[in-house]
């Protein structure tokens, strides 16, 4: 199950689903990344994922927690240097875990800058980091449903949120909302479908018709017209006034044309100001999640 939605900043009931599942024997995996840098996370859970770089920790690391019973037998994920205690023409000796699920060369500055990362949330504080969320939160639910022309992609009823909010603006793509944000007011965001395509369809309300229309761009690698929205991410190094700078920026997207001509990349789909220089034109095509 989903520890906090990246795309929503929906929170389930973690503690009770849990306590549901194991009343029936059945052991729970909670994807925490999202949950991990503002919550602290369910010690209940028989395993958890998360990553660095949502805790402000570098890229590249991450980890999987369980019990170690569950890694002691069976061949490991991955086969390489660390993982084995003796490699034979016929035979393979696995290194005892955690060893053998960490194959290769570690990456060493990785795994400390993340247990840093998390010394550091620790230390501020869960409390005040959940006040300090909700408040943000609040500004940022509250500011885009007030906006003209703006749909919040809302969870709905009064769910548990983080500060994590994303909208579309009417009849203006997502790749151009996310390219004006940036050029215009040096607000970074993401747009796209954030690695949650079925997700996203569903809180889109796209009907079967749009689907069949993106499938077929999708399979010609065509992603200029795939759907996506954009997504406003706050943390504890996010003060009010960002967020009233980026609400009033949407308000003036939603409500008046780009003060200059955006060029647009006919198969990613994405924008710049035909002002400045493409920076990665020599780049060529990339994939889908990469730009944006």
């Amino acid at each position: 199950m989903t520890g906090a939605s990246n795309v929503t900043g929906w929170v389930p009931p973690i503690e009770a689903i849990i306590a549901s599942a194991h009343e029936r024997g059945v052991p729970v995996l909670v994807d925490a990344a999202q949950l991990a840098p503002h919550r602290p996370l369910p010690a209940t859970a028989d395993f958890l994922a998360f990553s660095g770089h949502k805790m402000y920790a570098p890229y590249g690391a991450g980890a999987l927690i369980g019990p170690r019973a569950a890694f002691t037998h069976g061949d490991p994920f991955l086969a390489g240097g660390g993982a084995v205690e003796l490699v034979e023409l016929d035979e393979v000796v696995w290194s005892a875990p955690p060893e053998r699920e960490e194959a290769g060369s570690p990456n060493v500055l990785g795994a400390i800058a993340l247990g840093v990362a998390a010394r550091e949330l620790a230390a501020i504080g869960w409390q005040q980091i959940r006040e300090h969320d909700a408040a943000l939160a609040r500004t940022l639910h509250a500011g885009l449903s007030a906006i003209p022309g703006v749909r919040l992609l809302d969870p709905g009823g009064k769910a548990d949120t983080l500060p994590i909010a994303s909208f579309v603006v009417d009849g203006v793509a997502h790749q151009l909302v996310a390219a004006r944000l940036s050029a215009e007011f040096g607000i970074g965001v993401r747009h796209g479908c954030f690695c949650a395509h079925p997700y996203l369809v569903r809180v889109l309300g796209l009907g079967h018709a749009e689907l069949q229309r993106f499938r077929s761009a999708a399979r010609r690698h065509d992603r200029s017209s795939l759907p996506g929205a954009v997504r406003a991410s706050a943390g504890i190094s996010t003060m009010q006034s960002d967020l009233e700078r980026l609400l009033e920026a949407v308000g003036l997207i939603a409500s008046a044309p780009p003060p200059v001509v955006y060029a647009r990349d006919p198969q990613s789909g994405d924008y710049w100001p035909e002002v400045m220089v493409r920076p990665d034109a020599a780049l060529g095509p990339t994939a889908g999640c990469r730009r944006g």
